[in-house]
């Protein structure tokens, strides 16, 4: 079942890549593009609304997680790339705090 809902979140953030502005394409990896092609689900079909926001097209929580991914890692600039790492970091010592507490 995670398989399966990750397989239509790639062909999903497939649909958005191929979206995209050129420039903000360019910035992602062309293996990680080929990855994504690989990985998703090939009889699945999303249709991304052109001209309606990111945020209000029907997206899987699971394409919600991979296009903070890949927002962080690829397309954002270098400071708000540290402000995504810093956040990481204060969200990754909660989760470890939390876990410490019997």
């Amino acid at each position: 079942m995670i398989q399966e809902e990750y397989s239509k979140a790639f062909s999903q953030l497939s649909e958005i890549i191929k979206n995209m502005k050129k420039e903000l394409k360019e910035k992602i990896p062309e293996d990680l593009i080929e990855a994504i092609e690989k990985a998703k689900d090939k009889n699945y079909i999303y249709k991304y609304k052109p001209g309606i926001p990111l945020n209000q097209q029907d997206l899987l929580p699971e394409t919600k997680s991979l296009l903070s991914v890949l927002y962080s890692d690829y397309l954002c600039d270098e400071d708000e790339r540290k402000k995504w790492k810093e956040y990481d970091r204060f969200e990754a010592e909660i989760l470890e705090q939390k876990n410490r507490k019997p």
